[in-house]
């Protein structure tokens, strides 16, 4: 997937090496000289310059054929403006980040970004969840424990857990519609859409379960 990132934070820059070894083309746009210096000298990434509260840096980095835009500038007018343009440019997918609760909000009630992220906690790791549709929290550098619900993901529906498990994910638990926790679950036992689970994996084991394509 192509992948348009605005804000070339060092938050941002350890997203784009996520992303990066799950094999993905990557656009990075800052409107500091500074930060995109710091981004070409460590990553092979397109990057472009340029003032982002005019639509021109926009056009010239092509971000309307991007799949996902990535609105993770400082600036909440920044993301604001950067979502606007992707919006009106038609690309599927936008992740805004924002510093308050009513700026989410007013983003999601005018129909600009899919997601929205609050800056809560570790951005890079809640821009991951937001692409997955997950809450989850990073053991290390590689591993998520998830808690993943099954009527966020309707591919999961009538599938077993014997063919979730099959790209490297590990199923800790099924929660029922009951509430009922089930540790282990059966490998025959088959999702339904109210259903929770808790996992173990790795992004691209996760993703690949989710047929999400990260």
């Amino acid at each position: 997937m192509r992948i348009a990132i605005i804000g070339a934070s060092r938050e941002a820059i350890e997203l784009v090496k996520k992303l990066q070894e799950l094999g993905h083309e990557i656009v990075v746009l800052d409107d500091r000289r500074g930060r995109i210096d710091e981004i070409r000298s460590q990553l092979d990434v397109a990057t472009f310059f340029g003032e982002l509260k005019h639509v021109e840096v926009y056009d010239e980095a092509r971000i309307h054929r991007a799949d996902i835009v990535i609105a993770a500038h400082e600036s909440e007018e920044s993301n604001v403006i950067a979502s606007v343009f992707a919006r009106y440019r038609g690309v599927p997918k936008i992740i805004a980040v924002v510093n308050t609760d009513e700026v989410a909000n007013l983003l999601k009630s005018l129909g600009l970004a899919q997601q929205v992220v609050v800056r809560t906690r570790k951005l890079s790791q809640s821009i991951i969840d937001a692409l997955l549709n997950i809450k989850s929290i990073e053991l290390d550098g590689s591993t998520l424990l998830a808690l993943i619900n099954v009527e966020d993901h309707k591919s999961l529906v009538n599938v077993s857990i014997e063919d979730v498990e099959k790209n490297g994910l590990k199923v800790l638990a099924l929660i029922d519609e009951n509430g009922n926790v089930h540790t282990p679950p059966p490998k025959d036992a088959i999702l339904k859409q109210k259903h929770k689970l808790i996992v173990l994996g790795s992004i691209r084991a996760i993703s690949s379960a989710l047929n999400i394509g990260l």
